[in-house]
């Protein structure tokens, strides 16, 4: 967790089977499950990422993702920080 600017960014690094590189584009999309994912793990749906997505963009963020088949992965997002005004409460 850390603050850049005007924005917090979270990541999760894993040193897990990673995402084939010709498979990263369609991540996010709805339904869609890498080919080793669905070998190591048959069960899921593959709306999780594509939820998360929509959520964190409706929120003004951003989705944050890198990997290499193998190797891991960072999956992460960063959201907006906003100054809040308090007022007296009366």
């Amino acid at each position: 967790l850390e603050r850049v600017k005007n924005e917090v960014a979270f990541t999760v690094v894993d040193t897990g089977i990673g995402v084939p590189e010709e498979e990263q584009s369609k991540l996010f999309t709805k339904f869609f499950r890498a080919k080793n994912a669905r070998k190591q793990r048959s069960d899921g749906t593959g709306v999780g990422l594509f939820l998360a997505r929509k959520v964190i963009s409706a929120h003004g963020g951003t989705i944050l993702f890198s990997s290499k088949e193998g190797r891991g992965s960072t999956f992460g997002f960063t959201l907006p920080l906003q100054d809040i005004k308090r007022s007296a409460v009366p």
